[in-house]
């Protein structure tokens, strides 16, 4: 009789090798699980953007456009709106121009040029230096570009930043560049070295940066934790931080005002429609105005077209909002001790619509055209006088010149000189594939409009060369295109 134990080895050995082959089963499940879900995600997010893009279309009563590649949409028809309310009676009819048939439209001001190609992203801001010779642009593939405006040639990339670049500024020496990100920081980059040499951390996603108009060591900063920072290369975090209602959203530093030195003062924007004018001189900030304009126009962009040294009393500011609505105010200058908020606001002057701003970051800019002379509908000889973030180009002495020449050394006159012989031009991107031109008569306030038609998708942000009878705009079609007045 055999009395050995059976054995065991072989059925535990069998369901070991099973055991490994159901676990390398449960693996490969897993990850087919998690594949699955990260493309489930995708779909939801394309489902989603694709919902809120189709919402808009029928907002704006036009059909949806089905990718992002897609043909321009469809303008819709010509409409000329005049607001004649009480509240408006000083306005002189406000002009809403969508898109004119042939026979009523203005000679155009801008003809398109080549487009700049090498973003693999929404180019999210561009600006001229103030120099002439740079062309910068920012996009959401978190590159800042350096173009050559001579030859149109991509000079550099820079890649300081981890997310989307959302906003640029030139130093007034044309040397360095500020740029802010979604990444929380602002770098300065020297030009000639082509790479970042100051780099700040800013508590929030940037929304919009400026240089002040005289000491590049200096800067400001607006970002989405409500706070408008000042930097200083000098020291490593903010040395002053302004609370705000909201989001700062824009600013604007303002040249020698007032009896004030340059960049003392500067003006914001933010989320909940409020723009004010902050004094900077002391250690403790100092509000000099506000004017509010609610929740529902919340403020996207200021600028300024270059100030008139005869008239301090009658300068020019541009704002847009997210009610669809470009809005040009007169700001008297206060005195350097008036501490009036009430007394120092800006007057509205005019409003124009026919472009769309609701709840995207457009930009815009603003020059003055002195001694317009038509030829075919172009302006061939006015003397531009240029300021997009700060006044800087009256500062430093680079007064412009005449369109298609070189710059000169007359001061040429400024915006709100109420002459005769200039004109005030105002740019807009929107959230359409347009960008917009709008002429305003100082005298008559009369507003005269082109729509710009290239880009396929949203244009963000526009800027006018400092002489050259140029100007940029950039879109999320991946682009920077080149607008001229030559034929």
């Amino acid at each position: 009789m055999d009395n050995r134990e059976p054995s065991y080895a072989a059925p535990f050995g069998n369901d070991r090798d099973q055991v490994n082959r159901l676990l390398k089963e449960v693996k490969a499940l897993k990850q087919k699980v998690e594949s699955l879900e990260e493309e489930n995600r995708v779909l939801k997010k394309s489902i989603y953007e694709l919902s809120v893009s189709y919402s808009k279309s029928v907002w704006y009563g036009s059909p949806a456009a089905p990718s992002d590649h897609s043909p321009p949409h469809q303008p819709p028809p010509y409409e000329l709106h005049f607001d004649t309310s009480a509240s408006n009676s000083h306005l002189l009819n406000p002009l809403e121009w969508v898109n004119p048939p042939p026979e009523k439209r203005q000679p155009p001001l801008f003809s398109a040029t080549n487009p700049h190609r090498g973003h693999t992203g929404a180019v999210y801001t561009a600006k001229f230096s103030n120099d002439g010779l740079w062309l910068a642009s920012g996009s959401f593939d978190n590159s800042v570009r350096l173009w050559d405006f001579r030859t149109h040639q991509e000079q550099s990339v820079l890649l300081h930043h981890i997310l989307n670049v959302s906003s640029l500024a030139w130093s007034a020496d044309s040397q360095s560049l500020l740029s802010g990100s979604y990444d929380k920081t602002c770098h300065i980059s020297s030009i000639s070295r082509e790479q970042s040499v100051y780099s700040m951390p800013c508590g929030g996603f940037v929304l919009d940066v400026g240089f002040h108009p005289t000491d590049p060591s200096l800067f400001f900063v607006g970002t989405s934790r409500n706070c408008l920072l000042m930097g200083d290369t000098r020291a490593k975090d903010p040395v002053l931080s302004v609370k705000h209602p909201g989001m700062v959203n824009c600013l604007h530093v303002d040249g020698s005002s007032g009896g004030s030195a340059p960049g003392t003062q500067v003006w914001t924007g933010d989320s909940t429609g409020v723009l004010q004018l902050w004094d900077l001189r002391q250690t403790k900030s100092q509000r000099v105005c506000e004017t509010t304009l609610g929740p529902s126009a919340a403020l996207s962009s200021i600028c300024r077209p270059r100030r008139s040294h005869a008239a301090v009393d009658a300068d020019y500011l541009i704002t847009n909002a997210y009610d669809d609505t470009l809005r040009v105010y007169r700001t008297a200058r206060p005195p350097a001790s008036s501490t009036n908020s009430s007394s120092n606001g800006p007057t509205l002057l005019q409003q124009a619509k026919g472009f769309r701003n609701r709840n995207w970051p457009i930009g815009n800019a603003a020059i003055v055209q002195n001694r317009p002379q038509m030829a075919g509908g172009l302006f061939i000889d006015m003397d531009m006088s240029y300021d997009h973030d700060s006044e800087r180009v009256g500062s430093t002495g680079h007064a412009s010149g005449g369109i298609g020449g070189a710059p000169n050394g007359g001061s040429g006159v400024g915006g709100g000189s109420g002459s005769a012989d200039s004109r005030l031009l105002l740019a807009t991107g929107s959230a359409e594939p347009f960008a917009y031109i709008y002429t305003l008569d100082p005298e008559s306030l009369a507003l005269t409009a082109q729509r710009l038609e290239g880009h396929t998708e949203r244009v963000y942000d526009v800027d006018f060369h400092p002489w050259e009878p140029f100007m940029c705009t950039s879109s999320s079609d991946f682009t920077i295109r080149l607008w001229s007045t030559r034929e």
